[in-house]
């Protein structure tokens, strides 16, 4: 029991804190929340809570739970400075992007993914899953303007060369397409999806046996498409 009335201030914090681990890790939602919930509410100038409950709400409950935005941002006006606040509110506008693509919601996708890039425009995974959700939305053009500024950000940013491969691929570019996955695997030589797409690019073009050696390539490393295709082709690997 945390009585309130005969601790001080960072003790009541203190003695939280280790109340809501031990909830935590023992899973237990229904004394964790209300926990950290009355904490806020008897000391809303404490950041330090704030996440705590976040943290509860998105990985025992819902990443669409619109609490979890409200704590972020009440986090973010006690700290404005806080590049950490930013960085996790960022995060878990990330996470839930990647959700919204799968569920097919690709303008609330689009539109989380913005707010991590507001939040830190310097966070190239953010331009990444932008154009992610641009290329499921099949705007090409926006997809490959937010691949390439992602990897402005991080030159080594493997996935980003692939993704933008794809884009041009799609587009019938397979020259570029092709390129750009040979780029990524000069970073990431073990990224068997860009030996698979680089792959597919040489097959569309007729150039056989690079498709196959690609393939082959993509498929010694565990890709499962890779293997059918060279099966379908009578080929091993």
């Amino acid at each position: 029991m945390i009585d309130s009335r005969i601790m001080s201030y960072e003790s009541r914090f203190v003695a939280t804190n280790h109340l809501a681990w031990y909830y935590y890790v023992s899973k237990d939602t229904s004394n964790l929340n209300p926990l950290l919930q009355d904490y806020i509410a008897l000391n809303p100038g404490d950041w330090r809570a704030y996440p705590l409950l976040a943290s509860s709400l998105i990985e025992f409950g819902d990443l669409k739970d619109a609490r979890i935005d409200s704590l972020y941002e009440c986090w973010i006006a006690l700290e404005p400075d806080s590049n950490r606040a930013k960085n996790y509110y960022a995060s878990h506008c990330i996470n839930l992007a990647k959700r919204l693509v799968q569920e097919g919601r690709l303008d609330e996708a689009i539109a989380r993914n913005k707010k991590a890039i507001r939040l830190n425009p310097k966070l190239a995974v953010a331009h990444n899953n932008l154009g992610v959700a641009y290329y499921a939305a099949k705007d090409y053009e926006e997809a490959i303007r937010c691949y390439q500024q992602a990897i402005e950000l991080d030159s080594s940013y493997a996935q980003a060369y692939v993704n933008l491969g794809n884009v041009y691929d799609e587009i019938r570019d397979s020259d570029r397409a092709i390129a750009l996955y040979q780029k990524a695997l000069e970073i990431e030589p073990s990224n068997s999806l860009a030996y698979e797409n680089m792959g597919s690019a040489y097959y569309r073009q007729g150039a056989r046996l690079k498709a196959i050696e690609s393939m082959q390539k993509a498929a010694r490393l565990g890709a499962l498409d890779a293997q059918h295709f060279l099966r379908a082709m009578g080929e091993t690997w």
